[in-house]
């Protein structure tokens, strides 16, 4: 259970991680698209399966994942919703 929930959370990341830098929403001139390049990249490592996880390091990134789809409210869900 706890190995799908990792695997969903770190989807989320990955997939909020590819947004944020295909519709431009961080600077990259300040170096924002590398940051968001290793973060998609260890979310991609971390979805091994012959590794174990333990239950605090699922719990952040599931509160990761939580704060991804946050944003991806704030910025753009609000924007179709006033508009």
């Amino acid at each position: 259970m706890l190995f799908i929930v990792n695997i969903i959370a770190n989807l989320v990341i990955m997939a909020g991680t590819v947004w944020a830098l295909y519709t431009h929403k961080v600077p990259t001139r300040t170096a924002g698209s590398g940051v968001l390049g290793l973060i998609f990249v260890s979310a991609m490592l971390n979805m091994d399966r012959e590794y174990c996880h333990s239950r605090p390091e699922i719990m952040l990134n599931v509160s990761i994942a939580i704060a991804v789809i946050w944003a991806f409210w704030r910025l753009e869900l609000r924007q179709w919703r006033q508009a």
